[in-house]
């Protein structure tokens, strides 16, 4: 690990109020999901991956459907996440090495929903949490209640492992949220095409226009207000701020 580099890094997120990251091994990634598009020619080795957390007041205010505060605040923090992948980039060049900034939220495809990379997935692999009932990325902090930027480079920087044990256990509360019926018992059960019919369907809430939802990140029970869940991540995640 760069230490300086490492450091350098850490202050830049801690001016834009970033709690946590991690780096994922792209081999791992590729390996791991190779049911996954890679529409890069080369291989860059690591991936910085940035949490944002959401607003437990914003996400609080969901009743069966999303409204346009949340669409507010999904725009504002792909748009901050956005800037901080750009910055850590900028960073990463300025020391010689190569970086490629992936957009928090850019759909290749808008039938399958495809994108040049899963964040949930980069953050599975660095050793940021588990695969949710909803397959989304859990953190033991945060719930599944936050969103995602990577950044792929050839720094040298360790990257984590896939989190052993953990997991959500009994709870169900995402799946008793979800207005689609798309979750299941486990992640590999979780229905994306239920998932994106419903999103479809909120698409037409007038002035929305969007595929959003946020009900099974309002449903999670870590990562809201007084949560007390400690941090639990392995030794490569590198907390930022004390949350």
């Amino acid at each position: 690990m760069d230490t300086l580099l490492a450091g350098e890094i850490v202050a830049l997120l801690e001016r834009r109020s970033i709690p946590l990251w991690a780096v994922a091994d792209l081999a791992l990634y590729r390996t791991t999901f190779p049911e996954l598009p890679w529409p890069f020619p080369g291989q860059l080795p690591r991936a910085v991956v940035v949490v944002a957390p959401m607003l437990s007041g914003v996400l609080d205010s969901l009743e069966g459907k999303p409204n346009l505060a949340y669409l507010h605040h999904y725009r504002q923090l792909n748009n901050l996440l956005d800037r901080v992948a750009y910055e850590a980039s900028l960073l990463l060049e300025r020391k010689g090495f190569s970086a490629l900034p992936i957009a928090a939220s850019q759909t290749l495809d808008s039938e399958d929903l495809t994108a040049h990379v899963s964040h949930r997935h980069l953050g599975y692999c660095a050793g940021m949490g588990w695969r949710g009932k909803n397959n989304l990325l859990v953190n033991p902090r945060f719930g599944c209640r936050f969103r995602l930027v990577s950044v792929l480079t050839d720094a040298p920087l360790d990257a984590g492992r896939p989190l052993g044990g953990g997991g959500c256990g009994a709870c169900t509360l995402c799946r008793d949220a979800c207005p689609a019926g798309a979750i299941g018992d486990c992640a590999t059960q979780f229905r994306l095409d239920l998932c994106h019919a419903q999103l479809s369907e909120f698409r037409k809430i007038p002035r929305l226009g969007q595929r959003i939802c946020g009900l099974c990140q309002k449903a999670c029970p870590r990562g809201g207000r007084g949560s007390t869940e400690p941090l639990e991540e392995s030794a490569a995640v590198n907390p930022v701020l004390p949350w």
